[in-house]
């Protein structure tokens, strides 16, 4: 396990569902402590684990990619985290254009070659992880949240932090651009400002 910032961690080499459930639920029955054992997680009507016992404040998101699970926790509000593969192709376009808003793909396209992975990364994490803090997926698609004012300013975007309006929240974003194993992986967690 990998601590990446205050509330966010990281496991490698985690494959096999049972084994990643019972390292998240020891983790976050530590959180909360109380015994693995008691520790009761279920889901809200749209789907969003949340700890039904012992009582808490804790809010909880998880998320997972070929071996890589994030975790993310805060008793300030809601959050949500994603992680994925940095992986050119072009598929990405595509993926794009089904999803983001059009100023988000324009800005996309925008992007030398070199920098549209990470840069379309940076978007599908984000998103991602609003969404999640939100109580959402992304069945509805994605141009909401729409990072375009924030890609306005193409240097802020491609910083570590951001902020993002959304659905009337505040919420605060941070991404780590990691190589473990000679993977590249990026991580984002959105946390909602009080």
């Amino acid at each position: 396990m990998r601590v990446l910032d205050k509330g966010l961690w990281l496991w490698t080499g985690l494959e096999d569902e049972s084994e990643r459930r019972r390292v998240i639920s020891e983790h976050l029955a530590g959180l909360v402590g109380c015994p693995a054992e008691e520790l009761v997680v279920e889901r809200d009507t749209l789907g969003r684990p949340f700890i039904a016992r012992p009582q808490t404040d804790l809010q909880f998101s998880q998320a997972r990619r070929d071996g890589f699970v994030v975790l993310a926790a805060s008793e300030q509000g809601a959050v949500g985290v994603d992680v994925d593969l940095l992986q050119p192709g072009d598929w990405q376009g595509k993926l794009a254009g089904d999803f983001f808003a059009p100023k988000e793909k324009r800005w996309l396209d925008s992007l030398a070659e070199e920098d549209r992975t990470f840069g379309f990364f940076r978007l599908w994490t984000g998103k991602e992880a609003v969404l999640k803090a939100l109580g959402l997926g992304i069945a509805q698609g994605m141009a909401e949240p729409d990072f375009s004012k924030i890609i306005a300013l193409r240097q802020s975007f491609l910083e570590n932090s951001a902020q993002l309006s959304a659905r009337g929240k505040l919420f605060h974003l941070e991404w780590w651009s990691l190589e473990i194993d000679a993977i590249s992986i990026v991580v984002c967690k959105a946390t909602q400002d009080s």
